[in-house]
């Protein structure tokens, strides 16, 4: 029953990480976008929702304002939430 719960916590503690990630990722490609600076691609973006950070790329958009109205992303990224 222990070795279920160390398991448990670690998929919890990963999804953290990886929502936590996506947030950054957010945050530092809205800068960048407003300073003109090199950009995270839509792809990475995707990717990383894809395996876990949905919840971090949702917070991440509707916070930031972000990616919300660009098509590409908000079709692809529609299935994940």
């Amino acid at each position: 029953m222990e070795k279920r719960w160390i398991a448990v916590l670690l998929i919890a503690v990963l999804l953290i990480i990886l929502n936590l990630t996506e947030f950054v990722l957010f945050y530092y490609d809205k800068h960048a976008a407003q300073d003109r600076l090199w950009r995270i691609s839509e792809g990475t973006l995707l990717i990383i929702a894809l395996i876990g950070g949905s919840a971090g790329a949702i917070v991440g958009q509707q916070v930031m304002q972000h990616k919300t109205r660009k098509e590409p992303f908000s079709h692809r990224s529609a299935p994940l939430s």
